[in-house]
């Protein structure tokens, strides 16, 4: 792994740093899947498609007049059901077993593409493109609804559902009890991916594509899990600018955070009030147009929830270093507002309890998941001397607790008061 991170940014260096010209933007896609799932060699039947979708952001690094990189960063997902179908006969009378099954997955998506360009007349140009793709799993659920149907006199038609979640921790059938009724898989998936598209000079880029996997899903020995799907995208890119021209500014901020749990059981906890604490960190604004950029940062959060009562208080702290990607329009008075992911990488988990004269503190760090992913909004102010304030709604999507029995998300706002220390400026490829 740490070859491949290290070829992967020598690509990426080697690529940006010889004034390259870069587009950056966002995209849309309908996701058509499916898993191909073998045991002991033979193919699960009844293998149907399942719709899906794809956000995210992508960028376009030209490496000369008609080959480029395009590295994106998605959240997608995907899925796939099972039906069957059986009849039997006997003395007349009929048996039908059904069964309808149905996957859901959310991934964190990295696509690193190489294109090949051809201009088609004065509109575009055709791109076609493939690489490698890497997933992360995040979560999922899944259910079954079984039916049994006769028409033997006196009895009933019978029906039976199973639901559950999909665990992506690698554990075998070995590592779970017989009483476990979750779906588990390996975190990460390997693939690769096809695609071919015209973008406009507009920046419109419309695209079709098929992403296979290439490693197996399933951590138990005997079963072969692979996803396949089929992308229809549209993508917006910016109007293309010399990345060594830009006026790339930095910037520090801090400001309050209010947090609380949400998800199937974290939405059910009693008493539940938002939680007060911080962020503080720094950021980098990179523009690619006159009025988009793209903004990474690195933040301190202090997140969480509180439950309270008749004085009695439980405060959930858990501290996470944040890395948010945020692709933001900036107005020209000042306004601006921002959309993007952001990973969360956990540092520290307590539980303080004050109640009936005790004070104490508990360490969960070890019944945590140790990686967070939500998705941003927000908008804000900033002045031509560099100081503005900004708020940001960021949304758990992924559960935070180390336990296949629990959905614990957490969600919350942010108001940040920012200091700029340059404003960025453009200058257009002439």
């Amino acid at each position: 792994m740490k070859r491949i991170f290290l070829l992967v940014s020598a690509v990426i260096i080697s690529a940006t740093s010889v004034s390259a010209q870069v587009q950056f933007g966002m995209q849309v896609s309908g996701i058509s899947s499916s898993v191909k799932v073998k045991e002991d060699g033979e193919s699960y039947p009844g293998r149907k498609n399942l719709l899906g979708a794809r956000v995210g952001l992508i960028a376009k690094v030209d490496m000369s007049k008609q080959f480029s990189f395009m590295p994106e960063l998605n959240f997608v997902l995907k899925g796939t059901k099972f039906e069957e179908s059986e009849t039997e006969e006997d003395m007349g009378y009929t048996y039908t077993y059904e069964m309808d099954a149905r996957f859901n997955t959310t991934f964190a998506e990295v696509p690193l593409n190489f294109c090949y360009s051809s201009a088609v007349g004065k509109k575009g140009a055709v791109v076609l493109g493939l690489g490698p793709v890497v997933s992360i799993g995040l979560g999922g659920k899944y259910n079954v609804d079984y039916t049994f149907t006769t028409n033997f006199p006196g009895v009933d038609p019978e029906s039976e559902s199973i639901e559950g979640k999909v665990q992506f921790d690698g554990k075998t059938w070995d590592d779970v009890s017989d009483e476990d009724e979750d779906f588990h898989l390996k975190r990460i998936e390997l693939g690769g991916n096809l695609f071919a598209g015209y973008q406009m000079n507009s920046g419109l880029f419309f695209r079709a594509g098929y992403n296979f996997g290439l490693s197996n899903l399933s951590p138990n020995a005997h079963q072969k899990l692979l996803y396949e799907k089929i992308l229809l995208s549209v993508a917006v890119l910016m109007s293309a600018y010399i990345i060594s021209e830009a006026q790339v500014s930095f910037g520090a901020k801090a400001g309050l955070n209010l947090y609380k749990f949400g998800g199937t059981d974290g939405s059910d906890l009693d008493f539940q009030k938002s939680k007060f604490s911080f962020h503080a960190g720094g950021f980098v604004n990179i523009p690619i147009s006159s009025m988009f950029s793209v903004q990474p940062e690195v933040l301190y959060s202090g997140q969480g929830t509180k439950q309270e009562e008749d004085g009695d208080q439980m405060l959930w702290n858990l501290d996470y270093i944040n890395v948010p990607l945020m692709l933001r329009y900036n107005n020209p008075v000042g306004f601006y507002a921002e959309t993007g992911p952001e990973a969360g990488f956990l540092i520290s988990a307590k539980v303080k309890v004050k109640a009936e004269g005790t004070d104490a503190t508990e360490d969960i760090k070890d019944q945590m998941k140790g990686f967070n992913f939500s998705w941003g909004t927000g908008v804000g102010y900033i002045t031509k001397s560099g100081f503005g304030i900004g708020a940001r709604y960021n949304i758990g999507l992924v559960s935070i607790v180390d336990n296949s029995d629990v959905d614990v998300k957490n969600s919350g706002v942010q108001v940040s008061f920012i200091y700029r220390f340059s404003a960025p400026v453009l200058n257009r490829k002439k």
